[in-house]
């Protein structure tokens, strides 16, 4: 199980930048990563923040719409990727990082029991 934000940060840039790695078009990889890289750093502290106990100032999910355009954006300006490719990209990797969530830490998406 996950213990601390540092525990969250790490698994969630294992698998996206694993992930990246896997289906980003090789011509763009490096940038993509790095563009992966800098903005988690930048949007998982803010999105933890966000949907942190007690008040969250977003839901779960709303959050994470934020977090997916964010990353699109990152990856159509670092890559020259379309965006509509960037935004798949993205939705593709944050999906995976949601779907863990969810089996590893329901109540953290849906709220507690």
């Amino acid at each position: 199980m996950l213990d601390s934000y540092l525990d969250y940060l790490l698994a969630t840039l294992v698998i996206e930048l694993g992930l990246l790695m896997l289906i980003c078009p090789g011509n763009h990889r490096r940038d993509a990563l790095f563009a992966a890289l800098a903005v988690n750093l930048f949007t998982h502290p803010l999105a933890t923040m966000a949907i942190a106990e007690p008040g969250p100032l977003l839901g779960f999910w709303s959050a994470e719409v934020l977090v997916v355009l964010v990353e699109a954006i990152a990856l159509f300006l670092a890559t020259g990727l379309d965006l509509r490719r960037a935004i798949q990209l993205s939705l593709i990797v944050n999906g995976a990082t949601i779907l863990c969530a969810i089996l590893l830490q329901p109540a953290l998406v849906f709220g507690p029991a």
